[in-house]
């Protein structure tokens, strides 16, 4: 009665939390073999990293290969000047 806590009180309080926090230990340690860790998130991002260069320089090579629509619409508009 008089605001204060009691030592019983503060050991109940005390126990409960100490309870929460291995709880959300425990939790926290089974997400680890659950979700990748920032090692092999980096792995994956290098090598994704890496594909997409390989990509990007395999469709740049193309440019020179294959025409591009610019020079398609060219093309074409010339022929039809030159048929009409």
């Amino acid at each position: 009665g008089n605001g204060f806590a009691t030592d019983s009180e503060l050991t109940n309080v005390s126990s409960s939390f100490a309870t929460s926090i291995t709880s959300i230990n425990n939790t926290i340690s089974s997400l680890d073999s659950t979700y990748a860790t920032d090692s092999p998130l980096t792995n994956v991002s290098s090598s994704l990293a890496g594909r997409i260069d390989t990509i990007n320089t395999t469709i740049s090579n193309l440019d020179s290969t294959y025409a591009t629509d610019a020079q398609l619409i060219a093309v074409s508009s010339s022929i039809i000047n030159s048929i009409n």
